[in-house]
């Protein structure tokens, strides 16, 4: 009886796991680096933010007139939550087909000209497949609902489409290494090397910057004046 060969390993599995941990323990060594340059410059930080990051009460206030026409119309406010579950219930229904290997059309794809989702893993495994519709699904019925809200200025409206489109992208499974199969094979194939090597990029830009990013001011200047 001859034993059966060992699985061949995937692009998602540790080659060295020890290097690996000394890499991890390496990236919070940087990382608490980084934390306390931020702390020693905290009035620096706080100029900067108050110069050129939008106020958090301006955001809400214009959320807030979009979350308003939902709640003056109740019944426009569940025929869009039951819309966004059964997107997710479609969703739940495509993925599992697709695990069980039969064939599955997407819920919700990427514009042509989204380069986030590029990589075959977003499209050939399925968890990858599943953050990134889940992820579309939602940010899509976000813009939506900002789209078909009555009752708001189109001013306002403008607004809050870019305030939503801004929260959607920073909070893309692309953004992630975790959950972004390109990032998360390269930091499995070094070991977190390159999770090193990035972390020291920052912390050079910070020296740069005197213990500060400089963060580029978006053009919401001309709404903000009321243009």
């Amino acid at each position: 009886m001859t034993d059966n060969p060992p699985p061949a390993p995937t692009p998602y599995t540790l080659a060295d796991p020890v290097k690996f941990a000394q890499n991890m323990a390496a990236v919070f060594e940087q990382a608490a680096a980084i934390a306390r340059s931020v702390a020693e410059h905290t009035e620096q930080a706080k100029k900067e933010v108050e110069t050129q990051v939008t106020p958090m009460e301006q955001v809400s206030k214009t959320l807030g007139a979009v979350a308003q026409a939902y709640m003056s119309d109740p019944q426009k406010l569940m025929d869009a939550q039951m819309q966004l579950w059964n997107s997710y219930t479609h969703l739940w229904q495509s993925t599992w087909a697709k695990v069980l290997g039969q064939p599955a059309e997407p819920v919700a794809a990427p514009a042509r000209n989204d380069k986030r989702f590029k990589d075959k893993d977003w499209q050939e495994v399925a968890v990858f497949d599943f953050l990134k519709q889940f992820y579309l699904i939602s940010a899509n019925w976000a813009q939506d609902l900002v789209k078909n809200a009555e009752g708001v200025d189109e001013h306002t409206k403008r607004k809050a489409r870019f305030y939503v489109e801004q929260i959607a992208n920073a909070i893309s499974p692309s953004n992630f290494a975790i959950t972004n199969p390109e990032v998360l094979r390269a930091t499995i194939e070094s070991n977190g090397a390159n999770l090193i090597e990035g972390l020291k990029h920052l912390e050079e830009d910070m020296k740069a910057g005197d213990g500060r990013l400089r963060i580029k001011q978006t053009d919401m200047t001309a709404f903000e004046i009321g243009r």
